[in-house]
């Protein structure tokens, strides 16, 4: 079923202004060869892409969103000769960016994270990790109605942070940027060179792997089975140094002294530092880095699944990022009939209760994402 099938004309029409009025102004971060990417979006009631779109200039895509507002938009990492041709071999690939993508819900912390689900067909509302099914009515037609925890997105920006350290200490980027994907995840995009741009699939495989430690023994490769030897210092470069660092963080111990694994290992535990080298290796989507093809969100646009922007996270503000209403464009009260029993929740720092079939004002952070899932209606 469509996106447009689950909306009543009201609830559509009022998205659809939300969103034409947002891309009036909206602040798109695009590249400088504009002309020489693919663009693709979700409409909005549809739940089909429009690939191969081109645009000559900002004004073109702007005009183009501002009349068929979307749900999702983005453009491809490569650039080419013909982006507008739809057979991929024919566009005429000149190269593409390196992204790295990061799923929340992917990291091993947090596979299970438990979000709260309404079930659109009964109105109950119940809390768990991926919920299908509804309890009490047995309905498949559940929807999730609370954005990612603050303890897994927490995890989430230590992860990016992590891969923005290894790209640019082990890989030699000047510049790493990171953007919140505006719903459960993260996009880490080192400032790619000419070279950069020329990696084939296999050759962007072999850093996926490398970042992940995949066919790496790091055990070996830092020593820890030579209890004489010395714990790896802080400044070594590659695996060996990252797990130093680790190590001489976990012990407190300053930069420019070092220990023998034998005294690492009483300290810590054998399992202990076993458990902390296996924690470097990183959670990344290794087919959003190897496709050389792949779309990517466009900074600035809107992540229609949740209703929040893409944006660029710099360090002032990294560690203390959250999902809160603040982050959202759409800031006025809207009147909504709801289609479920939220008794008592905070969401995206909103406290809500509210009875199936209730009428209630909710702030335009809470209603987009709710008007969109089914959760609420407009009027």
């Amino acid at each position: 079923m469509s996106h447009r099938e689950l909306l009543k004309d009201g609830s559509f029409l009022w998205l659809k202004s939300r969103l034409a009025e947002y891309y009036r102004k909206a602040q798109l971060e695009l590249p400088e060869n504009l002309s020489s990417r693919e663009f693709a979006v979700q409409p909005l009631g549809s739940q089909s892409y429009i690939r191969h779109l081109s645009f000559k200039s900002e004004e073109e895509l702007r005009r183009y969103i501002t009349n068929n507002p979307p749900l999702h938009l983005y453009y491809s990492s490569a650039i080419y000769l013909f982006p507008e041709i739809k057979e991929m071999d024919q566009k005429g690939y000149l190269g593409s960016e390196l992204i790295f993508d990061i799923d929340v819900d992917e990291l091993q912390e947090c596979r299970l994270m438990e979000q709260l689900h309404v079930c659109l067909d009964c109105g109950h509302s119940m809390y768990g990790n991926k919920v299908k099914k509804c309890i009490k009515c047995g309905s498949q037609n559940v929807v999730e109605a609370s954005p990612v925890p603050d303890d897994c997105l927490k995890k989430g920006v230590e992860t990016a942070k992590h891969l923005s350290d290894i790209l640019k200490r082990d890989f030699g980027f000047e510049e790493v940027k990171i953007y919140f994907s505006g719903n459960r995840g993260f996009h880490v995009r080192p400032k790619c060179s000419e070279e950069c741009m020329k990696l084939t699939g296999e050759d962007r495989r072999e850093i996926v792997d490398y970042i992940k430690g995949i066919g790496l023994d790091l055990n070996r490769i830092a020593g820890f089975e030579r209890d004489e030897s010395l714990v790896p210092s802080s400044d070594e470069p590659g695996w060996r140094g990252r797990i130093g660092r680790a190590i001489y963080e976990k012990l407190g111990i300053r930069s420019g002294s070092s220990i023998t694994w034998a005294e690492a290992k009483k300290r810590i535990g054998v399992e202990g530092v076993k458990a902390l080298i296996s924690s470097l290796v990183l959670d990344i989507d290794e087919k959003v880095t190897v496709d050389v093809h792949r779309l990517i969100r466009i900074p600035g646009s809107i992540n229609g699944k949740l209703g929040l922007p893409v944006v660029r996270l710099e360090e002032p503000i990294l560690d203390s990022y959250s999902i809160r209403c603040e982050l959202s464009p759409f800031k006025e009260k809207v009147l909504v009939k709801m289609n479920a029993t939220i008794i008592d929740k905070t969401i995206m720092g909103v406290k809500i209760s509210a009875y199936r079939g209730e009428k209630i004002e909710l702030p335009g952070c809470i209603a987009f994402p709710f008007v969109l899932k089914g959760i609420a209606e407009v009027g």
